[in-house]
């Protein structure tokens, strides 16, 4: 994978950042547009390319190498992106990476006139970031001022209308807190797909952030988990940092609370910020709207009725569904947990006893499967019959 060439073009009232990229003799364009006042003075760089052309580029095993010079900062960071990954998924490999540094001016990094961005989807996280700067609460950055509104990343930019329709939602939650919405539009997702979740998407998120470098100096990336649930994930506190340059710094955020409890800051302190909830990615398609049916809204609701908030906020449907213990599979125990505690806490003996019963069951199918795995014959099998349902759901 080779990045040839970048460019910045305006397009009326918009700056494209495009980078020309040449992998298996085809030429692939990889663009980040944003608005043309974001856009800076100085010449663009490679660097936004490094960030978002590393995962995709360890994932498939090749040798990654960037004609235009990087940042040295950023450059020297790849080893330890690597060292994390590869420690974290043992079947991928380092990779080569060639590029040239470009040298260090005087003062870089040092301007005082631009501003703290955060990534903000209208979600559970970016909402708690955005209230905690907003309150004066602390924080490991000065109040935000741009608020990022990626569009690409949770939604294909294809679902244009649906996503400018929460793109005008999100702008008037923006207007409300003093902040300056910021969308973005991108292909990396879909030109350059990697496993999201577990890998590519934080880098994904400094790439986003080093486009915008001429107008912010820091940028937050909320957290998904707290510190005791941390797991491998590609926005994570040994990652996120790593996206740095000399002129912009990145900082994970929010891990010092759970879940729930940033679902009980807002309820306290931003319930208006409950009311625009924006955390349906599937069934929504891009829109502002929570279907209340999908694993992540139902997730959602049932922490908001352990809270005794369910019912008072126009974001989901009043009632949980009969079925709601089913959306919280293994992975999310300890996310049930969290809102099994908040449920005594609130006095909620029905959704105690549900939970409490649910969660049993899921610690007794656990201890089985890993019985299972256990033993060779067993795994091969399981292996055998995962793969399989793999190659039906590609189909």
């Amino acid at each position: 994978m080779r990045l040839l060439r970048v460019d910045r073009v305006r397009d009326g009232d918009r700056a494209i950042l495009v980078g020309r990229i040449e992998r298996d003799a085809r030429t692939i364009e990889l663009f980040f547009r944003f608005p043309a006042e974001l856009a800076g003075s100085e010449p663009p760089t490679a660097d936004p390319f490094l960030a978002a052309l590393l995962v995709p580029a360890l994932v498939a095993g090749e040798s990654l190498t960037l004609d235009p010079p990087v940042s040295r900062r950023l450059l020297g960071r790849t080893a330890r992106a690597q060292d994390v990954l590869t420690y974290w998924y043992p079947a991928r490999q380092r990779i080569t990476v060639v590029a040239t540094a470009r040298p260090s001016v005087a003062g870089e990094g040092m301007e005082g006139g631009r501003g703290v961005g955060a990534f903000f989807s209208g979600g559970v996280d970016s909402c708690y970031t955005l209230l905690k700067s907003r309150l004066g609460l602390p924080s490991p950055a000065d109040p935000i001022t741009h608020l990022i509104f990626v569009k690409g990343f949770d939604a294909p930019l294809s679902e244009a209308e649906r996503l400018a329709e929460s793109e005008r939602r999100l702008r008037a939650t923006a207007t409300q807190y003093g902040c300056t919405l910021v969308p973005v539009e991108t292909n990396l997702r879909e030109v350059l797909p990697a496993p999201w979740g577990e890998m590519q998407c934080g880098s994904a998120l400094g790439a986003v952030g080093l486009a915008l470098g001429g107008a912010v100096r820091t940028v937050l990336i909320p957290g998904s988990y707290d510190y005791d649930d941390l797991i491998p994930h590609g926005t994570h506190p040994l990652l996120d940092e790593l996206w740095a340059t000399e002129s912009i710094d990145f900082l994970h955020d929010g891990c010092e609370k759970t879940r729930v409890a940033k679902l009980a800051a807002l309820v306290q302190h931003g319930p208006a910020l409950v009311d625009q909830l924006r955390i349906c990615w599937e069934a929504a398609r891009g829109g502002p709207e929570n279907c209340g049916r999908c694993g992540k809204c139902v997730r959602t609701m049932t922490a908001l009725r352990a809270l005794g908030h369910l019912g008072r906020t126009t974001s989901f449907p009043a009632q949980l569904p009969p079925d709601y213990t089913l959306s919280f599979p293994w992975k999310h125990r300890p996310y049930l947990e969290h809102v099994l505690e908040q449920a005594r806490l609130t006095g909620d003996p029905e959704l105690v006893r549900e939970i409490a019963r649910y969660a049993r069951a899921l610690d007794r199918r656990e201890g089985l499967r890993r019985t299972l795995r256990a033993i060779p014959l067993t795994a091969a099998a399981l292996d055998a019959r995962a793969a399989l349902i793999r190659r039906l759901r590609r189909r």
